[in-house]
């Protein structure tokens, strides 16, 4: 299997779930099995495909195999400065469901905390907190090469969406700053 055939097969699935008011990037296709048993280079491939419902279906496809996306996190963190929202979305999700520690993949996850696009805010604050409380159990991810820590620097990220003019994203910050124990009222 090629990654033009997963290309085809993508766009042949889209178009049959075509209707008005039809976002094709929230769908979460449930292709043939052949696609979902193809190796994970397939997929890593397909990260880079011209085709944006390629990368998500890619991406949504490593979150179901979480030892194959820290396999390939060097082909998925760049996806966090994709120009698509969804991509971003779908990228933190990845990372957050694969628990990818990678600290500067962390960094990147708490610079779009100030996204344009709330949903992607929203998705980071809730990652950021899963992610350093899943670092805190392990001890993985907490100091860069330099040996600083990054801790500090997400709770002070949470803590400036804790004041999002979104109240999801407020929501999620603060959710994630109680899991870190770093709340507080004052």
């Amino acid at each position: 299997m090629e990654l033009k055939d997963l290309e085809e097969a993508v766009e042949n699935m889209i178009l049959q779930h075509n209707y008005p008011g039809f976002e094709a990037r929230s769908l979460n296709l449930a292709l043939p099995v052949a696609f979902n048993d193809a190796p994970a280079k397939l997929y890593s491939q397909a990260l880079s495909s011209s085709s944006i419902y390629v990368q998500l279906f890619a991406l949504r496809w490593f979150q179901t195999k979480t030892n194959a996306a820290k396999s390939y996190v060097t082909l998925i963190a760049p996806l966090l400065e994709n120009a698509d929202p969804w991509i971003r979305r779908e990228t933190v999700r990845t990372m957050e469901t694969a628990k990818i520690m990678e600290p500067k993949s962390i960094l990147k996850i708490s610079a779009l905390l100030r996204d344009p696009d709330q949903i992607v805010r929203i998705e980071a604050a809730k990652a950021l907190g899963n992610l350093l409380k899943e670092s805190d159990k392990t001890g993985d991810g907490t100091r860069l090469d330099n040996g600083i820590a990054i801790k500090d620097t997400i709770i002070e990220a949470l803590k400036e969406a804790s004041n999002d003019s979104v109240q999801d994203v407020r929501r999620k910050a603060i959710k994630s700053l109680r899991k870190l124990g770093a709340f507080s009222t004052s």
